[in-house]
Order: C-alpha cells, then sequence, then structure tokens
C-alpha cells in the first residue's frame, strides 16, 4: 500500500483584486487577544491556534466588506461583489486531508502489485515486473489441473503456465537469473524445472516481492537524500542556482505572429465565366494566406488587380453588397513587423 500524505487546501491569493489599505482599515474589527489567553505569560497552543484562526475570519470578513463597498460605489473596477468561500479559509487547519501517495509505476490491471514508492531504475522495474509474474501464475492455478507425472498435457492453459514459468525462473535484475536468487533462502531447498506445488509457489511470490518492497523505498530513500544533498551543495557553494532554476517561472513562448482582421465595403460585379470579383473600397493588397468572409458567406482568395478581388463562393448565401472581413496572420520577420504596425495604427 501507498504511504499516505497529509495534504492541506491553500486558499485562493485575493491579490488581483484586493481592496485599498483604507478601505479594509474602516470595516476591521480589531481582535481581543487578551480575552482569548488565561494568561499572558502561559498559554497552550490551542489557544493560539484559536486565536489565528479568529484573527484571520475577522481579516477575511473585512476584505469582503471592503469588496462590497468598491463593487457599490464602482461596478466596473470592481466587478466582485463579495469574497468567494475558495479564498477563505487561512489558519484553518482542520481542513487537513490525508491522501494517497500516487505512484508514477503504471498500476497491474488486476490489482496484484503496485509499488510503495516512485520507481526510476531499470531494476525495480525488473523486480516489479516479476512481482506480477508470480501472482498471475498464481491466479492461474486455481483453473490449472497439474498432471502428476509431472509432464505437461494436452491443456493450452497448462502449457501457457509452463511457458510462464520459464520465464519466471531466467527473469532479469536477481543476478544472473531468478531462479538461482530464490535458492539463497533456507525455506526454498530446490526449484522445480516444472511447475511448482501451490504453497511453495506461493512462499515463491511473498519472498519477491518483500524483496521488490525493500528495493523500492531504499531507491526512494536514496534518490531523496541525494537531492536534499544537491540542494545543500547549491545553497552554500553555488549561490543556489538550482534552487532558483526551480522555482523560477518557466519560459513564456516567443511571440511568432500575430492575427489581423480588416474590413472593407464591398459589392459584387458581373461575372463572367470563371471570373468572379468584388470591388473593395480601400486600397488594401490581400495576402495569398488570407481568408475571406461576406456576411454568411466564406470565399476563396484568387488573386487581386487593385481594389478588384476575385474569389471562389465555397459556401453560405453571397450578397450583392455588404461587408468583406479579411483575415490573416502576420508572422514573425522585419518586413512582416513594419506591416503589422502599418495595421494597427
Amino acid at each position: 500500500m501507498n504511504d499516505a500524505r497529509h495534504m492541506w487546501k491553500l486558499p485562493k491569493t485575493w491579490a488581483p483584486f484586493a481592496p485599498s489599505k483604507k478601505a479594509i482599515a474602516a470595516v476591521y474589527k480589531h481582535v481581543d487577544f487578551q480575552s482569548l489567553f488565561n494568561k499572558e505569560s502561559d498559554f497552550h497552543a490551542q489557544e493560539l491556534e484559536q486565536a489565528l484562526q479568529v484573527w484571520s475570519k475577522n481579516v477575511e470578513t473585512a476584505v469582503s466588506k471592503a469588496i462590497a463597498l468598491e463593487h457599490k460605489s464602482d461596478p466596473t473596477k470592481q466587478p466582485r461583489s463579495s469574497l468567494h468561500a475558495s479564498y477563505r479559509g487561512r489558519c484553518n487547519f482542520q481542513k487537513i486531508s490525508q491522501t494517497q501517495q500516487s505512484s508514477t509505476v503504471k498500476s497491474d490491471r488486476h490489482g496484484g502489485y503496485t509499488p510503495p514508492s516512485e520507481i526510476l531504475t531499470l531494476r525495480c522495474r525488473l523486480k516489479i515486473r516479476q512481482v506480477r509474474r508470480l501472482k498471475t501464475l498464481c491466479r492461474r492455478y486455481k483453473t490449472l489441473d497439474l498432471d502428476d507425472a509431472g509432464f505437461p498435457g494436452d491443456s493450452p492453459r497448462l502449457k501457457d503456465a509452463y511457458a510462464e514459468w520459464r520465464c519466471i525462473l531466467a527473469a532479469k535484475g536477481y543476478g544472473s537469473a531468478w531462479g538461482k536468487w530464490i535458492l539463497s533462502f533456507d525455506v526454498i531447498p530446490a526449484v522445480s524445472l516444472w511447475l511448482p506445488a501451490y504453497d511453495v509457489l506461493e512462499t515463491m511470490t511473498e519472498l519477491t516481492k518483500h524483496d521488490c518492497d525493500h528495493a523500492c523505498r531504499d531507491e526512494s530513500n536514496k534518490s531523496a537524500l541525494a537531492f536534499k544533498t544537491r540542494i545543500h551543495i547549491d545553497n552554500h557553494d553555488d549561490y543556489s542556482k538550482m534552487s532558483y532554476k526551480i522555482i523560477r517561472s518557466k519560459e513564456s513562448q516567443p511571440l511568432s505572429g500575430v492575427p489581423v482582421e480588416r474590413c472593407f465595403s464591398a459589392k459584387l460585379l458581373r461575372a463572367s465565366v470563371g471570373h468572379t470579383a468584388l470591388l473593395i473600397s480601400d486600397d488594401f493588397i490581400i495576402p495569398p494566406h488570407a481568408n475571406l468572409k461576406m456576411d454568411d458567406a466564406d470565399l476563396k482568395f484568387i488573386r487581386q488587380e487593385g481594389r478588384k478581388v476575385f474569389f471562389k463562393h465555397l459556401r453560405g448565401n453571397l450578397p450583392s453588397s455588404g461587408t468583406l472581413k479579411v483575415s490573416f496572420c502576420c508572422y514573425n520577420s522585419l518586413r512582416n513587423w513594419r506591416r503589422i504596425f502599418s495595421l494597427l495604427v
């Protein structure tokens, strides 16, 4: 079973929409801390926890009232009318819950075995695979009819179980092979080349599982100790470069393009065979990759001659006159940036 850990649901911060200090001070109700303690010099941890809860609740109530006052005076500047419950609960340690720590290893589809900690090395993964093989073979024993003569019968299930046992004997991660490793225990005097008895197989499974649990926990402890050592060396000898790198926010992706949309008054011209055109109101060079839309109609740009735009009607109802929307994206280059600024100004 995975080790349990305690978690506390951290309240959200109200910094993005925090009211002014004057508004909070006007509605804040001061706490009489002297009435909360029996003696000024001697107090218990429960009394201190209660004082923190009372004080934090008063602060959150004052912030909520200040937000309500600012919302009443200027709803545009302060769209919130109060402090939501997700922003409350500071110093309330009753919200601490106990959860199971998740593992990075894929769980067994049959619920046979799950490692107790995070696994990174190949050696532990091989051990996990071996334990799952043994548990699967134990489940198959319920449907098998073993031959007392010691030879595989004609049953396909028996042949599959025998092939699985051969893979178990030659499994890696235990020196040269698992079959030689399991003989180091006194309770296993011999390993059968044919399918063993169920009680012997169950004993082998428990020994292998115990070794796998120990290896997984040992790897997790070594990994945590190595990380603590790296942090210690980084703080004392490397000016905390690695620590700052861990807590630093991710770099934002560079701007590769800017979407642009222009609208023109347009009217449909008399068309000839294979040449349908619009006449737009302004002088504008439409890019070849632009998307054209006129009211409900979607158009495909063909070419342009001055203000005359040739197109192909794709779908929708095309009116004789209306507003032509030209949408395209200017990609990151010096020439395109000049074009972007000329379009946005």
